[in-house]
């Protein structure tokens, strides 16, 4: 009798514990809130994911802009240096024209000597001699001109080097950012595709921004049935006969 008042009482005390179901019932619900919690975890890190990428390709964007304005800066400024060289390298060639015409002038020494004013020249015919005993032409100043053109032509160039460069660097880190953007744009549609998916299977709003919103709470209420679910069944299977 001892005996059997013992097994009626654990009967009655799984009957309660189990609330007039099944055990096989209790179990069942239990691995389906272990999958619902899978899929909310799955949820969970899919936002988080979102976020972040959200958060990286706006960043992206900024970087995108600020490189496509320095590369119009540089290309307006690329165009003056080349403007510039031109001018440079013209004044350049003729002031060395120059140089070499003069050079030559004073090489004619013997000829100046025999020029008369009012007489023809014997080599060009002409009555005029500029550049007659007494007037030769010098090359000292020309020299120097033609010097500070030579290194202004250098910076020049220099600098048409440089922005090259640099433009160059421009050119590859926007294409570096404009792969970056894309690669987080298909992970920010791998995330809302994971979201909407499971949101579906969850039955809950696939809207983004309604499921961030009500996602911390139903993990928790799906966290407490969890614990509930998984106790009453240790305890009822603690309690079978």
């Amino acid at each position: 009798d001892a005996i059997k008042g013992t097994l009626r009482q654990k009967q009655l005390e799984l009957i309660n514990r189990l609330e007039g179901q099944g055990l096989s019932d209790w179990r069942n619900k239990l691995a389906a809130l272990k999958d619902r919690q899978a899929l909310l975890e799955k949820v969970s890190e899919a936002f988080k994911s979102l976020v972040g990428s959200r958060d990286t390709l706006d960043k992206l964007g900024s970087r995108h802009d600020v490189l496509v304005t320095e590369g119009v800066k540089l290309a307006e400024q690329y165009q003056t240096q080349v403007e510039k060289h031109t001018a440079r390298d013209k004044e350049a060639t003729l002031l060395e024209t120059q140089l070499t015409l003069l050079k030559t002038i004073q090489s004619f020494e013997e000829a100046r000597h025999q020029l008369l004013d009012g007489e023809d020249c014997p080599l060009c015919g002409s009555k005029d001699h500029p550049f007659a005993e007494g007037n030769t032409p010098l090359t000292d100043e020309t020299i120097v001109t033609l010097s500070t053109a030579r290194a202004d032509l250098k910076a020049a160039n220099d600098a048409v080097a440089d922005l090259k460069i640099k433009q160059a660097e421009i050119r590859k880190d926007l294409e570096q950012v404009v792969a970056r953007k894309q690669e987080y744009s298909d992970r920010i549609a791998a995330s809302e595709a994971i979201i909407k998916q499971n949101c579906i299977l969850l039955s809950i709003d696939v809207s983004t921004q309604a499921s961030a919103e009500i996602l911390p709470s139903l993990q928790q209420a799906n966290v407490d049935d969890l614990n509930f679910t998984e106790n009453t069944v240790l305890s009822a299977q603690a309690l079978e006969i």
